[in-house]
């Protein structure tokens, strides 16, 4: 059965806590594919009751709750479906504005972005899970954001990236900072340089 509202899929979240190792996997993988219907699900005009809003409301609550916790679970993807549910969430356009304010507003999520801008400006660390979330904010026009990712700390991102750190998550990442025009042109040359090096080595391979 499709899920209709958030209330639908609120018992993923549920396996997703206080499953076994692979009930997290598996929970993690469905509830990405349910926050992806809901937000391709076509818009319902009609009004809704006030008591059904609220319960969808708390459902949602709930579900944001359960993804921004388990983003650190231990199996990486867990961290990466949670992550990408998250993304869908941020840039659910069927979301009215109590959602949107609800989903966008989340303190956890601010914690979110802070940690990745530490681990992807620090050379040698991984990439984090966190990237889907932080593109997800981008595309969404989240201004708070911009408030952690200054122009100084995105010039730190930049210049600690490598080919072997540019993955699609990053590309995507990269892509909403240049449509927000916050990539200069030094940083644009130094991507260039950063994706030949890749272009040569998928072609050696």
């Amino acid at each position: 059965m499709l899920p209709g509202n958030y209330k639908d899929i609120e018992y993923l979240c549920q396996l997703l806590y206080f499953g076994s190792p692979f009930l997290k996997v598996l929970a993690s993988s469905c509830l990405a594919e349910a926050c992806y219907w809901l937000s391709n699900m076509p818009t319902n005009n009609e009004s809704k009751e006030t008591n059904a809003e609220q319960s969808t409301l708390e459902s949602l609550k709930s579900i944001m709750m359960v993804l921004q916790g388990a983003i650190f679970d231990t199996y990486t993807t867990v961290q990466k479906n949670c992550s990408f549910s998250l993304y869908l969430l941020i840039t659910n356009t069927n979301s009215n504005a109590q959602e949107k304010a609800e989903i966008q507003g989340s303190m956890w999520l601010r914690f979110l972005i802070e940690e990745f801008a530490a681990a992807l400006s620090t050379p040698g660390e991984s990439v984090p899970c966190t990237t889907y979330v932080v593109t997800g904010l981008l595309k969404a026009h989240t201004t708070w954001i911009f408030s952690i990712l200054s122009p100084t700390c995105i010039s730190a991102i930049i210049s600690s990236l490598t080919p072997r750190r540019i993955t699609p998550a990053i590309m995507a990442f990269l892509k909403e900072l240049h449509n927000k025009g916050c990539i200069e042109e030094k940083h644009i040359e130094k991507l260039h340089v950063h994706l030949k090096v890749l272009t040569f080595n998928e072609v050696r391979e």
